[in-house]
């Protein structure tokens, strides 16, 4: 029999070695490091699955789709434009090569006193040039075939989104997502690579895009609107005239430095412009992704994949001028390499390099992808402007409107409002030059004018900003250009010229001329309805010259309904009150009064009186039989009436509409007799 305290102390021993037993399999199996290291392998994983569920259900294209749409179409459309102007620059490059290349081994051997003096090398005069251009050639070559590459990839990634590289990549990290094991760093270099290639490329793509964008538009805005400035100095310059000799020396002098420095800056900006698009831009974007993806690379402990990324890039930059380097060490080393480099010289001029081939392959496997980008419309562009001109940001709607006209040369309309802006600029900012650029786009929208009606409008401004600079000196310029428009057969033209040309005749009191110019406006408007505007201006002018009888004659067949008071005269009181007690038919006084553009109460007391000293005085008499008579005295009452009412006095109004109703019934108006019991019964009403 065993003893019973050695049992207990056996069945504790055996207790104590189970509990240590379980403490040391919980650590083991269930410790804190294991949960959590567990833990955080399952939610990674459930992260990437997650990812790759909705990159696959197209939840992430979307989502990128609406913040990247409008950036991803604008690098399709730049990028398109960049192949086809590297293209061009490429194939230039090649054209001059292959011209330049048979020179560049020319020899020739003089002879001196009839003997040879031996071979002279000509063409090693020109290698250098030959090697500037192949080493320039060879540059557009890569820089045209990335272009090309970038379009594709862009085409291709828009086709597969994010699924062919993100959702790939996130079910291999699914997998497994530790650095170093396979899956692991296919999934993470796909993922990677997607973002890289959908959201960094076409964001820093876009920024040097918009760069060189804005960058070309500024400078083809300023050589537009220098080339304009000169073009209208030179317009000024009148060399027949003697008495400015001074004055057009120094504009001719201003006008030939002017040329040199617009000559100078074009050339800079042009090559500015040039090595933008064709050498800033490429290398900068290609740098940055390249930077990223290096460092992805050595990350990923791919440092064999990341060197040889390196060393190819550093290959492909270090390619760049080796015609030149070769021919400099060649003719250290060798003697007589001339031959060789002839045989080479004439094996590329018969056919087209490896390089030429893949980059013209590569230009027509991407050109039926392309496709033109949409412009903004023209109204809304106009509709901005104008909101921007009316706010007072006329510098933004300038801006705005020098971008539209950069892509859409051929729009009146923008042009027109360009002048508009510019006009409005120094009315704020007096600067001569906006009133040249203000006369230059006003010129342009006159070229692009598409009717009669276009062209008239945009003259009409040019010819307003000319006056006003004080570059028109006198009516004669505007008969001279009415003379012209005459002779082409623009009869709306000559029109508007010679009444020009009128008022200001009547500004500088020549009334005979400017009878003379109202008399040609007349002729060559007889049977328009305009002319009955061109009548009450003679009519004035006749007055004027003294000249009464002519006068009431003119204005007895003006029809004062069809006259508009659009182009009005300014007619002083005084005038007013003379030219009551001439005239006597009421309708022509009527019209006559509708050449005044503002009535002041002042002018409207004078009015009164001559209103009341005129039919008092004329149109009291009676009538006898004289029908013909009774209808004026009745056209007088009448237009009394309506002034009375217009002053709100209706008591005199009623008055003067019962005379009126009396001297109509006398002549046989019944229709116009009604009218006027319409006009009673409105006056009793109130």
């Amino acid at each position: 029999m065993s003893d019973p305290e050695n049992q207990t102390g056996e069945e504790t021993s055996g207790a104590e070695f189970g509990d240590e037993s379980r403490e040391s399999f919980t650590e083991q199996f269930l410790g804190r490091d294991w949960v959590g290291t567990f833990l955080k392998g399952l939610s990674i994983r459930i992260l990437f699955l997650l990812l790759a569920i909705a990159t696959f259900s197209g939840l992430t294209d979307s989502v990128g789709q609406r913040f990247t749409r409008s950036t991803w179409e604008s690098c399709h459309d730049s990028l398109q434009a960049s192949l086809v102007h590297s293209g061009i620059w490429f194939g230039s490059l090649t054209g001059v090569e292959m011209a330049l290349s048979p020179l560049a081994t020319t020899t020739a051997e003089p002879e001196v006193v009839g003997s040879k003096a031996g071979k002279m090398e000509i063409g090693k005069f020109l290698q250098p040039i030959v090697d500037t251009v192949k080493n320039l050639r060879h540059y557009l070559a890569i820089v045209t075939m990335l272009i090309a590459a970038q379009l594709l990839i862009l085409k291709v990634i828009q086709l597969y989104s994010l699924k062919i590289l993100v959702g790939f990549g996130a079910a291999a990290c699914v997998v497994q997502y530790r650095r170093g094991t396979l899956f692991g760093n296919v999934g993470q270099l796909f993922i990677i690579f997607g973002i890289i290639t959908y959201f960094l490329y076409p964001f820093a793509l876009n920024f040097g895009i918009r760069g060189y964008h804005e960058y070309k538009v500024q400078a083809a805005t300023e050589f537009s609107e220098n080339i304009g400035v000169l073009k209208e100095k030179i317009s000024d310059v009148d060399i027949i005239s003697i008495t400015e000799l001074k004055q057009n020396i120094q504009r001719i002098k201003d006008i030939t430095l002017g040329g040199i420095a617009l000559v100078w800056n074009t050339f800079v900006s042009w090559l500015f412009g040039e090595m933008l698009i064709c050498v800033f831009i490429p290398i900068l974007t290609l740098a940055c992704i390249g930077f990223i993806m290096h460092q992805a690379l050595t990350y990923m402990d791919m440092s064999a994949m990341a060197g040889a990324f390196a060393g190819g890039a550093g290959k492909l930059v270090s390619s760049l001028g080796s015609h030149t380097r070769g021919r400099l060490s060649g003719g250290k080393r060798h003697e007589g390499v001339g031959s060789v480099r002839k045989d080479q010289t004439e094996q590329r001029g018969k056919k087209p390099g490896p390089k030429t081939l893949s980059c013209i392959l590569l230009m027509l496997l991407i050109l039926p992808f392309l496709s033109g980008c949409e412009r903004e419309k023209e109204a809304a562009t106009i509709e901005k402007a104008a909101a921007l001109m009316k706010s007072g940001n006329t510098n933004g709607a300038i801006s705005l409107l020098h971008t539209f006209v950069q892509e859409n040369p051929n729009s009146y309309k923008a042009h027109f409002v360009l002048g508009d802006a510019f006009l409005a600029l120094n009315s704020s900012a007096k600067d001569e030059k906006h009133l040249y650029l203000a006369r230059y786009y006003y010129d342009r929208a006159k070229e692009l004018a598409s009717n009669d009606a276009e062209r008239n409008e945009a003259e009409d401004a040019y010819l307003d900003v000319k006056a006003s600079m004080g570059k028109i000196q006198g009516p004669g310029d505007f008969l001279e250009l009415a003379s012209k428009a005459e002779k082409v057969g623009n009869k709306d033209r000559a029109t508007f010229l010679f009444a020009k040309a009128g008022d200001i005749y009547v500004i500088e009191k020549d009334y005979k001329k400017a009878l003379k110019a109202y008399e040609r406006c007349i002729d060559l408007n007889i049977n328009k309805s305009g002319v009955d505007q061109l009548k009450l201006k003679l009519a004035t002018v006749q007055y004027l010259n003294e000249e009464p009888d002519k006068c009431l004659d003119t204005l007895k067949t003006v029809d004062a309904v069809k006259a508009s008071p659009s182009s009005q005269l300014s007619l002083d009181p005084s005038f007013l009150k003379k030219a009551a007690t001439i005239l006597k038919v009421p309708r022509e006084y009527k019209s006559l009064l509708s050449l005044t553009k503002k009535v002041s109460e002042e002018n409207q007391q004078v009015i009164e009186k001559c209103f009341g000293d005129l039919f008092t005085r004329k149109y009291t008499e009676p009538a006898g039989q004289d029908k013909e008579k009774a209808v004026l005295f009745a056209h007088a009452w009448e237009l009394l009436a309506v002034h009375f009412s217009d002053l709100g006095m209706p008591a005199q109004a009623k008055t003067a509409y019962e005379s009126a109703r009396s001297f109509y019934s006398f002549s046989g108006s019944e229709e116009e007799a009604v009218r006027i019991d319409k006009a009673l019964a409105e006056i009793n009403n109130s």
